[in-house]
């Protein structure tokens, strides 16, 4: 029996006795209602801080001033709390019930100076449900859970090298030339990213269980696909910079001209184009364009493409040994002709993409005057770059 139906089997239990007058037995089953309540809250709070060792992002959703010097959790009045409150089962209820009910969230779990702008202000996500959505972009994002992720709440600044130093012989008694070389710098901002969901479909949640699992679900399948957009097309501008909107170092800009198409030639010299060092580099293109290249023969009449059968409920794309991200919404298929210069395919190691969230989600509920519908809103804010583009491989097919 799951936790949940205990409770609510001791909660009908209690209710009875009190309804019969039995009063002294309703508070020997509210007695038993709180012990499994706090035991399911150590479990629940255990569960976390094992995430939190094991590379999860745990204490990032409690913000600085609800912890004292070893980290440890506060009260309003300074008093030390026994773990994570933003991983309580009270919080975790709170949340819900702000949620579906537009009850406010307790005093002791809201603290202003949390909010970086009016703008941003809302309600802080509990601890374990975030790791949820987490765990769930990056397993349902195949671009996002590729890339860099960091959480750090100010502007980061990453320092990069401009060029590489180099060893060389030299004899005995003589030094090797000093190496003089530039650092450059990219810093990241936080831009805000937003995702609203109409409130109705929480109408009929009646446990906590399942009121979570609609909450994840809702917010990933909006929120992957604005993430994954930008870090593939973004200007940079109010948003991250997308990988494929960065200049690729020189030799690295494939044509292909109005009158070719695809062949076993063009796949070598793309192939060829990407540095050696970046052999992880992957191929970034939509399943159409995919199978466009499954078209195209060797000399010996062999397919240049394989489709492996996986086990993973599909086949496994690899192109020429490479494996291929399917980015299908975020790029334009290949095509014979087209209408403006399109960049079709791309190579690119994502590990050196960095996304960093700025700002946890948080989330908003509101009602729309104009219809008295109420829906909430998510709030992110975050900023990505690339931080080395010397893996990018960029292939355009030419109008004219």
């Amino acid at each position: 029996m799951t936790y949940e139906q205990q409770r609510a089997q001791l909660v009908s239990q209690a209710q009875e006795h009190i309804k019969n007058g039995n009063i002294e037995e309703a508070n020997k089953i509210m007695n038993q209602i709180r012990s499994l309540d706090a035991e399911h809250d150590q479990s629940t709070t255990a569960q976390a801080n094992l995430d939190a060792l094991n590379g999860t992002r745990q204490s990032a959703q409690i913000p600085a001033q609800f912890l004292n010097a070893q980290g440890a959790a506060l009260t309003d009045d300074g008093a030390l709390e026994p773990e994570d409150m933003f991983a309580s089962m009270e919080y975790r209820r709170a949340f819900m019930n702000y949620i579906v009910k537009g009850t406010p969230i307790p005093d002791r779990f809201n603290n202003q100076a949390y909010v970086t702008t009016s703008s941003t202000a809302g309600t802080i996500v509990p601890t374990t449900l975030y790791q949820q959505i987490a765990v769930e972009l990056s397993e349902y994002g195949a671009i996002y859970g590729r890339v860099f992720k960091t959480f750090y709440p100010n502007a980061l600044v990453i320092p990069t090298l401009s060029v590489k130093p180099t060893a060389s012989w030299v004899d005995e008694d003589a030094g090797a030339e000093s190496q003089k070389f530039t650092t450059d710098k990219i810093s990241f901002s936080g831009y805000k990213l937003e995702c609203t969901t109409a409130f109705s479909l929480f109408m009929t949640v009646a446990s906590l269980d399942m009121f979570e699992s609609q909450f994840v679900t809702l917010i990933i399948e909006a929120m992957v696909k604005a993430i994954e957009d930008k870090i593939l097309n973004g200007n940079g501008s109010g948003c991250p910079k997308g990988i494929l909107t960065y200049t690729p170092p020189t030799g690295q800009a494939i044509d292909i001209a109005a009158a070719s198409g695809l062949s076993y030639e063009l796949l070598c010299q793309i192939e060829g184009a990407l540095p050696a060092p970046y052999r992880r580099a992957e191929w970034i293109m939509t399943k159409k364009s995919f199978m466009a290249w499954m078209g195209i023969t060797d000399d010996n009449g062999q397919p240049i493409a394989r489709i492996n059968a996986g086990l993973s409920n599909g086949p496994d794309f690899v192109l020429n040994g490479r494996r291929v991200v399917l980015a299908d919404g975020y790029m334009d298929d290949y095509a014979a002709t087209v209408s403006t210069d399109t960049i079709c395919f791309a190579l690119f190691d994502f590990s050196y993409y960095v996304f960093n969230e700025m700002l946890a989600l948080m989330i908003k509920r509101f009602t729309d005057d104009k219809t008295d519908n109420t829906y909430i809103k998510a709030v992110m804010l975050a900023d990505g770059k690339a931080i080395d583009t010397h893996s990018l491989v960029t292939v355009t097919k030419k109008a004219t």
